[in-house]
């Protein structure tokens, strides 16, 4: 993949980091994650599982403490700090509890406030004029995002390294 394609993908990656704790433990979940917009509306999109992960541990007594954006992947970033947000689990679609794992996803509105933190370090959402004009036939198939084996954690760092893996010819 050429750095053109990189560049273009990462203005739409974003991936979550929850910060859960309990009594006893304290958890940092990190999700891959994309934008999209929808009649000028942002969403994050994920794997729905994930959110379910994220229930399951409430259930379980673990709080959310935090929950952040991780916009500044891309080259082109003015700052590198996470964006922090309130979870609302109430404005969450999570079609994998709908429909099953089949349609694994999860669509979480954003704010104005999280559009305009994420504009400003110059994200941009995946919208209906990029679905419109999709490829017929594909040269080749990557898979693009942070996979959970290349996060490590030291104390309070975390250390992500984002993977593109070829697919198909």
């Amino acid at each position: 993949m050429d750095k053109n394609n990189i560049t273009y993908l990462y203005k739409h990656l974003t991936p979550l980091i929850f910060t859960l704790k309990n009594e006893k433990n304290k958890k940092n979940i990190i999700v891959s994650a994309f934008i999209i917009s929808v009649s000028d509306q942002w969403f994050l999109i994920t794997a729905g599982h994930w959110f379910s992960e994220i229930r399951k541990l409430k259930e379980a007594k673990f709080s959310i403490i935090s929950t952040r954006i991780i916009d500044y992947i891309g080259w082109d970033s003015k700052h590198i700090e996470p964006v922090s947000f309130v979870y609302d689990e109430e404005k969450l679609i999570n079609l994998s509890e709908v429909y099953g794992l089949s349609y694994d996803y999860g669509v979480y509105p954003l704010s104005q406030y999280l559009r305009e933190s994420l504009e400003f370090n110059n994200i941009e959402p995946l919208n209906e004029e990029v679905w419109l004009k999709q490829p017929t036939d594909f040269e080749e198939y990557w898979l693009v995002g942070i996979p959970h084996e290349l996060i490590s954690q030291e104390q309070n760092q975390i250390n992500l390294i984002q993977g593109q893996f070829k697919l198909k010819d």
